[in-house]
């Protein structure tokens, strides 16, 4: 029998998380095909992001189509993405120097219009930006963003926050900048600039190893370009995304 959750017809599981589930859906009243995130339980304040999130039209940000809640868990229907996530390509090893580039001046520029919607993504990851078969670049999940300067604690995937993530204070979308240096740099060492076992004291207190170490084609400048994203005192990174993006 199928499996319904309001009127998406569930097709398959996409992949489990912390959060909840996703899934790859049929609208059935729209007859189109949807990333359906079904979530353990309420977000505070998620209707009224994820509204503000569907405002945003660009295209390298996956359209956010629909927020409601269904059986008591809440949901968000997004648009589908015919391809693979950046962490599935990066399974199978380190991407060139022009192709790294392409995909983060991409996501800088799907952050450029968020933010300046006044949103904070707060979890940018390898598996949060899809490569689509097409060849375009989207960056996922911006259904849980944050407004500016109302995201605070802990949020985001160790290994991948900005310092102040792990803080009590708002964070605004230099955060975001500094995950997205995390994936640059992923994406041209094959690892990533903080340990997965010792991420948090190595985030607050070690440099990360430089991009040499791994590659030796790394221009200086691009050196300098990733640790300005991962300067650990917001106000000397990049103060926007359009500037990291240049």
């Amino acid at each position: 029998m199928d499996r319904f959750v309001s009127h998406y017809r569930l097709l398959e599981c996409l992949g489990t998380g912390g959060a909840g589930e996703v899934f790859k859906a049929e609208d059935v009243r729209l007859g189109r095909i949807v990333a359906l995130k079904l979530l353990d339980r309420p977000t505070d304040g998620m209707l009224e992001e994820a509204r503000a999130a569907a405002s945003v039209n660009h295209p390298n940000v996956a359209t956010v189509y629909d927020v409601g809640e269904y059986d008591g868990r809440p949901y968000i229907a997004l648009e589908y993405v015919d391809g693979e996530t950046l962490a599935s390509r990066l399974s199978r090893g380190t991407l060139d120097i022009a192709e790294a580039l392409d995909i983060a001046i991409l996501a800088a520029r799907a952050l450029e219009a968020a933010h300046g919607a006044g949103l904070v993504h707060g979890d940018v990851t390898a598996s949060n930006i899809a490569l689509a078969a097409d060849g375009s670049v989207k960056v996922l999940d911006f259904g849980l963003s944050r407004r500016v300067h109302t995201v605070a604690g802990a949020a985001g995937t160790p290994g991948y926050v900005a310092p102040e993530q792990l803080g009590s204070a708002p964070v605004d979308g230099r955060a975001d900048l500094f995950s997205l240096g995390v994936v640059l740099y992923e994406m041209l060492a094959g690892a990533r600039p903080f340990g997965r076992e010792s991420w948090r004291r190595e985030l607050l207190e070690s440099e990360p190893p430089p991009l040499s170490r791994y590659r030796d084609d790394a221009p200086l400048e691009l050196e300098r370009i990733v640790r300005r994203a991962l300067e650990r005192d917001r106000d000397t990174r990049y103060g926007t995304a359009g500037e990291f993006a240049a």
